[in-house]
């Protein structure tokens, strides 16, 4: 990706995922400790998505690399769901992964209405993951609330502890 896009892209790309992911983390779960990259490669999955859906008529079989995409995504989402893996950093990198591949990464133009929609979707982009940044960091220093339903993106089964949370 680095060489295809350009260094600068992925590391503003990668920076951003990551720090948004564990600070998504971090309000999500505040008493469990997080570390790894996870929520930043997270993110790199996200710009191949968009890539690949950016690019899909210049692929040759493209229903086919969706499918194998969403399935690596899907599983990879699902061991997140073992003990002691954190998937409130997967999902929050790859939400900022999406908005901000839309922000940086090229894009391939194919006709005005094309151009239209992806210059819609940038400047979106643009203001939800602002809105998104703060949103989190306010979430993680002032707020006191738990979301009640969010425990079952991260843990499932009989091994998870719901009532520490």
């Amino acid at each position: 990706m680095e060489k295809d896009f350009g260094t600068w892209r992925i590391v503003v790309i990668y920076l951003a995922s990551g720090i948004f992911g564990f600070a998504f983390e971090a309000s999500s779960m505040p008493t469990s400790p997080s570390v790894g990259c996870s929520g930043a490669l997270y993110g790199l999955m996200a710009c191949l998505f968009i890539d690949l859906i950016q690019s899909w008529k210049l692929i040759i079989n493209p229903w086919r690399e969706l499918i194998k995409m969403l399935l690596v995504i899907a599983f990879s989402l699902g061991i997140g769901l073992l003990p002691f893996i954190d998937n409130y950093a997967h999902f929050g990198g790859f939400i900022m992964g999406l908005l901000t591949g839309l922000i940086f990464l090229p894009a391939i133009i194919f006709s005005k209405r094309d151009l239209k929609i992806k210059r819609f979707l940038l400047l979106i982009s643009i203001f939800i993951s602002i809105f998104l940044f703060i949103w989190v960091f306010r979430q993680f220093y002032y707020s006191t609330s738990v979301c009640k339903w969010c425990k079952y993106l991260n843990c499932v089964g009989k091994w998870c502890h719901y009532d520490e949370m």
